[in-house]
């Protein structure tokens, strides 16, 4: 038997950030020209969020950040494991704080060789200068 039994995945990367943190509003990361976004139930309410729907005509799931604490962030790639990225954080008015290109190493963690599976890579850190 050959079939894969693994239909999808999400493979995710913690971005830690390191200094002043206070004004950080959103950490972005970008593969090539496409970024991320901010994950809709950090931007929605509750009562929004059960009525949230992904546009359907959307080729390709955008990636999304989600702030799990004023120093981690948590960004979801899908099944993309890019080895080079641009992090940024921007602050509420939209001025960057910061801007990192980072290459990862990613390890997969589940799955098989043939067939793929999830994979991790080590968290990144960048520092809030301003």
């Amino acid at each position: 038997m050959n079939a894969c039994t693994a239909i999808g995945w999400a493979n995710t990367l913690t971005v830690t950030l390191d200094g002043g943190t206070a004004d950080v509003s959103l950490v972005q990361l970008c593969i090539d020209d496409e970024c991320s976004i901010p994950a809709p139930s950090d931007i929605l309410g509750p009562e929004d969020l059960e009525m949230y729907t992904p546009d359907p005509r959307a080729v390709k799931l955008p990636y999304f950040a989600s702030k799990i604490n004023d120093h981690s962030w948590e960004i979801d790639l899908s099944m993309s494991s890019p080895d080079k990225v641009t992090l940024r954080a921007f602050s509420a008015n939209g001025i960057v704080l910061a801007e990192e290109d980072m290459t990862l190493s990613w390890v997969r963690v589940g799955g098989s060789e043939r067939c793929g599976g999830p994979e991790e890579a080590a968290p990144v850190t960048i520092e809030i200068t301003t």
